[in-house]
């Protein structure tokens, strides 16, 4: 867990009273300038949130660390007793959130700044079954990785899905999501907007948080992003990485050490590279049989070992696919899909795709 616990805090994990188990990491763009995302996240609570500061490097580091601390200390202080009491308490808590940074943004320096917000409570159901409660306003979201499969919770406060019913928008999010070109006429508007969103807690604009209900059970995995992952990495491959990596802790450090790989290779190179500020945080359900494969870095070279058996070398690591499968960049940047289990690491230290 990187430094700097004033803006995010996770709580010792021996103590929970359910089995939750929650690790998170952060990557800042600029290591020069502040981080424009805080987190939280307490294991013995089943509480967690993310957020992504908008309005300028001081502005929008100052709106996310009070969306933070806002969320966090009154979560603190509220136990429900059921769901729809959980369900309007974080309703109200975001609320609460946009009202101390409105207030805030009053002061000479900080006017406009503003987060996103997405929240997580785990309730536990006493029947082997456990429900997240999730809140969201603007573009971080929540996943569900269950049996291999990744499903987006969240509905992002974009142009592209405000005033659609929530299936539609889910398709068009979904879609968006896992572009690897610019050459539509869809992609090249949704990559020249992705970074607007339509509503932001500390906006002048008035704020109806989104609240989600997802039943979960022993072994799904709930994952928390800020947009720094999934603008960079593809819905397909944050599926691919969980699948990988089933303990929170190198499920967190994966999606944001890939996300960042990605964001310092240039939109010239690849189309969804974005530099940002990078968060995750992974909360595992239970205890499951699940054991981490060994997967290879992005931007690492390795050997690939063609059908006949023979070994081409100095390749590049690109991206990971469904189907345990993995694209390929090789020295005079030819690209190709070959299996997981054909690489063989030659070069740990990583470098950008040609």
């Amino acid at each position: 867990m990187p430094d700097g616990s004033d803006y995010h805090e996770l709580g010792p994990q021996k103590e929970a009273p359910m089995p939750i188990k929650m690790a998170a990491e952060t990557i800042a763009r600029d290591e020069t300038k502040p981080n424009q995302d805080s987190y939280f996240g307490i294991p013995k609570r089943g509480i967690a949130g993310v957020f992504d500061g908008i309005g300028g490097n001081a502005g929008g580091a100052q709106a996310s660390r009070i969306g933070m601390e806002t969320v966090k200390q009154t979560l603190l202080f509220r136990n429900p007793t059921s769901i729809a009491e959980a369900k309007k308490n974080i309703a109200e808590i975001l609320m609460h959130a946009h009202q101390n940074i409105r207030l805030n943004a009053q002061r000479p320096g900080f006017e406009g700044m503003g987060t996103t917000g997405t929240v997580a409570q785990i309730i536990d159901n006493k029947d082997r079954t456990y429900t997240a409660v999730i809140g969201n306003v603007g573009d971080s979201r929540a996943y569900v990785f269950r049996d291999g499969k990744l499903d987006c919770t969240t509905i992002d406060d974009s142009s592209f899905t405000q005033g659609k019913l929530h299936e539609e928008a889910k398709e068009i999010q979904s879609r968006l999501s896992n572009l690897l070109t610019r050459n539509s006429q869809e992609a090249a508007e949704y990559f020249s907007k992705r970074n607007i969103i339509s509503a932001a807690l500390g906006s002048e604009d008035g704020v109806v948080p989104k609240i989600y209900t997802i039943t979960l059970r022993t072994g799904d995995r709930v994952i928390l992003t800020t947009d720094g992952v999934h603008d960079n990495l593809t819905d397909r491959e944050i599926e691919s990485i969980m699948r990988f990596n089933a303990e929170p802790e190198n499920a967190a450090k994966r999606l944001t050490g890939n996300a960042h790989t990605i964001s310092q290779m240039g939109k010239d190179n690849y189309a969804r590279s974005k530099r940002d500020d990078i968060t995750a945080i992974v909360v595992k359900i239970g205890a499951d049989s699940s054991r981490d494969e060994k997967t290879i870095p992005i931007g690492s070279t390795v050997n690939v070992m063609r059908s006949d058996g023979k070994i081409d070398s100095d390749w590049t690591v690109g991206i990971y696919n469904q189907n345990c499968s993995v694209t390929v960049f090789s020295p005079n940047g030819k690209r190709k899909t070959v299996s997981i289990a054909s690489l063989n690491e030659n070069n740990p230290p990583p470098k950008k795709l040609p």
